[in-house]
């Protein structure tokens, strides 16, 4: 049986938690598209087992972005170069 900490961890998330995750999650699954064919995650499930066998296929899955209802209201911001940018907004 799992201590009384690590049962309130693992159980169901109260209404603040629940909240939190689906604000996130509207966040994020309206900046982008996601794939919604399986497959595609498969195949990133199993490439990333060679060179990361623990967190790979665990970030690799199938989010509920794959089925988000609405598209994006806008494209991705695009920085015109190779070099990675950090966009903050407030």
């Amino acid at each position: 049986e799992p201590t009384e900490a690590l049962a309130a961890v693992l159980g169901p998330p109260g209404a603040d938690m629940d909240n939190q995750i689906s604000l996130q999650l509207a966040l994020i699954c309206g900046d982008s598209t996601q794939p919604r064919d399986l497959s595609w995650y498969r195949r990133g499930i199993e490439a990333s087992r060679a060179t990361a066998p623990l967190y790979g296929p665990l970030f690799k899955g199938v989010t509920p972005c794959a089925y988000w209802p609405n598209k994006p209201l806008e494209a991705p911001v695009l920085t015109g170069n190779d070099v990675p940018g950090l966009i903050v907004q407030s």
